[in-house]
């Protein structure tokens, strides 16, 4: 059916100047083998981050007219695309609908993933969506404006994720409280220098009177030096003006010839924990698509939460050789062997940064990982 509505709608948008799009994506993992401290050895699926297990499936496709279009992504998991007969559903994860208004301004409705202003670290990927996402599936309205080149200016509003639909409120006779539902964001990018993006998001529950969280990001993706991208991010919950909750990230890439050399660095602290976690990748190509690598890296299970795109799911060192296929649009499929001694965390505790259990033990893992895209 959603295949049916996009090409039917790119038929009657034939005016429009160019072409819809399609794209696709998704992410496994297959882990024939995987021992968490003295536990039986197991098997199963991964990502340990992503909610729908199994062979899991995003699909995105979009549509792009004449100052406007729209794009969605369909998320499923386990052996049923409908759910059905299945502990695992089939949703729309994030959806959108945008259009321009002249050249200088845009207004997007729907419930989108907004990471335009935002930056991953290179190695995990790592983004920390409540710290680092603009928006992140949330039913919102978001106007952008353009006042110069490089520039970008956006605020909106959003519902917050206890909030039922407009008639179920009214009915109940209650409201949103969207003072405490909004946020602001701008960018601004030097061709072969920088871009800089800045961001503050307050966010409440139905009707609360005060935000449950108050989050303020800046980051940069530093491209001065050829062949040398530099990525950070610094952000802050400032909701507990008694306790202001920091995460950093601080990323590096350097392409020499058929290697590749990758270094990042994360930090975590409140008043009651300091957390930190630091890894490398080096990775050789062979010949194409080829490549070998290893990757190597320490959290000290303090609740940084890094590895793995910071699931939590492993911590301490981690030794991680893998083999690996490249491809051009993106797709890669990957064999590896993990090991990580655990770490144990200080006694220290805190509501916002929280080790996990598993973390305190040593893990060792095969593991088949497979990007498929296009």
């Amino acid at each position: 059916m959603l295949l049916a509505v996009f090409f039917v709608g790119a038929f009657v948008f034939a005016d429009a100047p160019k072409a819809g799009s399609f794209h696709a994506w998704n992410r496994g993992m297959f882990i024939p083998y995987i021992q968490n401290g003295s536990a039986a050895a197991s098997a199963g699926w991964g990502p340990g981050w992503d909610t729908n297990q199994g062979i899991d499936q995003e699909w995105t496709f979009s549509y792009d007219g004449n100052d406007y279009g729209f794009s969605a992504t369909v998320e499923w998991g386990g052996d049923s695309f409908f759910g059905a007969g299945s502990t695992h559903s089939t949703a729309f994860s994030w959806f959108d609908t945008y259009y321009n208004l002249g050249k200088f301004a845009q207004i997007m409705l729907g419930k989108p993933m907004v990471t335009q202003f935002s930056q991953a670290s290179p190695i995990e990927g790592v983004a920390i969506y409540e710290w680092n996402y603009v928006l992140n599936a949330e039913f919102a309205t978001m106007l952008q404006l353009y006042p110069t080149s490089g520039a970008i200016l956006a605020g909106g509003l959003f519902m917050p994720s206890n909030g039922a639909s407009a008639f179920a409120n009214a009915q109940a006779g209650t409201s949103p409280n969207l003072g405490n539902n909004w946020f602001v964001a701008a960018q601004y990018a030097v061709p072969n220098l920088a871009t800089v993006n800045a961001f503050v998001k307050m966010t409440g529950n139905m009707g609360a009177t005060t935000a449950t969280n108050k989050d303020f990001n800046i980051n940069a993706d530093i491209s001065a030096v050829p062949n040398l991208p530099i990525v950070f991010w610094y952000a802050a919950d400032f909701t507990d003006s008694n306790n202001l909750v920091n995460h950093g990230m601080l990323g590096v890439t350097d392409a020499m010839g058929p290697l590749t050399v990758k270094l990042e660095g994360a930090l975590a602290m409140d008043t009651k924990v300091t957390s930190f976690a630091a890894q490398g990748e080096l990775q050789y190509a062979l010949s194409n698509p080829y490549a070998v690598g290893i990757q190597l890296g320490y959290d000290d299970g303090n609740g940084v939460n890094w590895f793995d795109w910071g699931s939590g799911d492993w911590a301490g060192l981690e030794i991680y050789p893998y083999l690996i296929a490249n491809y051009a649009n993106g797709s890669d499929i990957r064999l590896g062997f993990l090991y990580a001694t655990g770490a144990t965390p200080g006694s220290a505790s805190s509501p916002v940064i929280v080790p996990t259990a598993q973390e305190k033990n040593a893990t060792i893992a095969l593991i088949l990982d497979y990007i498929w895209a296009f």
